[in-house]
């Protein structure tokens, strides 16, 4: 027998001794709970997960695991806009998969709403612009999957909702990832993930990639810009203002009645 084997075979038996000979025992940490009303407690509204995929499509069998055998009564779903033509036409105006755009890149960048709006690859993105008529705003935005019906996330949502009685309550929670394009700037950082077909690495934000929007920051600043003109539709920059509140004043909710009045004043 080799001398490393034998080495080795000794080691095992002694390691294997030590452990009968020490009575090596693993003694589980005790752990107490407190139930009493005066014990510490935290309320629990319930359990879910946000839907990104088309899983809950397939409605029969996934509903009834998720509120059914996981009695789930949480929903997070997105609210990122979805456009109409002419704004989302070619995904955003952006390079297809595996097609990559001028530069050999698989995404277009901008810096801000002008930019936004330059020539790309012989097309020329748009910009909706939208003033106080509600109605109006809203016919620019696609709500369905596809121009087709409901999407997964509303669909789903009715489905907690009819249900609510078994679960005790039904709470819906939306996102909005990322505003429209056309309202954020650069924002100094660039993208370093890699991968097949994706932006080249050092690619910098914001960009569109296949119809989603990546990365940049909101437009804030107080200068008004001629792409957001709308004027013929009434108080001036209604559509930046709108966006800017749904963000700034979701992260500043205390203080939102002051930054309303602070930017309508502006």
């Amino acid at each position: 027998m080799p001398k490393t084997t034998c080495r080795a075979l000794f080691k095992f038996a002694a390691f294997a001794l030590l452990i009968v000979q020490s009575d090596w025992r693993l003694v589980a940490q005790t752990v107490s709970i407190d139930t009493s009303s005066a014990g510490q407690q935290q309320v629990i509204d319930g359990f879910g997960t946000c839907l990104s995929g088309t899983e809950a499509s397939q409605t029969t069998w996934w509903t009834n695991l998720y509120y059914g055998d996981l009695q789930a009564s949480l929903l997070r779903m997105d609210l990122t806009p979805n456009f109409k033509s002419p704004y989302s036409d070619n995904s955003y105006n952006s390079p297809s998969y595996g097609n990559p755009g001028p530069g050999g890149n698989f995404v277009r960048t901008y810096t801000n709403a002008t930019t936004y709006t330059n020539l790309f690859n012989g097309s020329q993105a748009q910009i909706a612009v939208m003033g106080p008529n509600i109605d109006s705003n809203i016919a620019c935005f696609n709500f369905t999957v596809n121009g087709g019906g409901q999407q997964v996330a509303g669909v789903t949502a009715e489905l907690g909702k009819a249900v609510i009685t078994n679960l005790g309550d039904f709470k819906l929670f939306a996102s909005l990832w990322s505003p429209m394009p056309w309202v954020k700037v650069t924002d100094a950082n660039t993208y370093q993930s890699g991968g097949a077909n994706p932006p080249a690495n050092g690619t910098p934000f914001p960009f569109i990639w296949l119809g989603n929007f990546a990365g940049g920051s909101l437009d804030v600043f107080g200068t008004p810009r001629p792409e957001f003109n709308d004027s013929a539709l009434g108080p001036a920059e209604f559509f930046r203002l709108t966006a800017w509140l749904g963000f700034r004043g979701l992260n500043e909710a205390v203080h939102g009645e002051l930054i309303l009045m602070e930017r309508l004043g502006e």
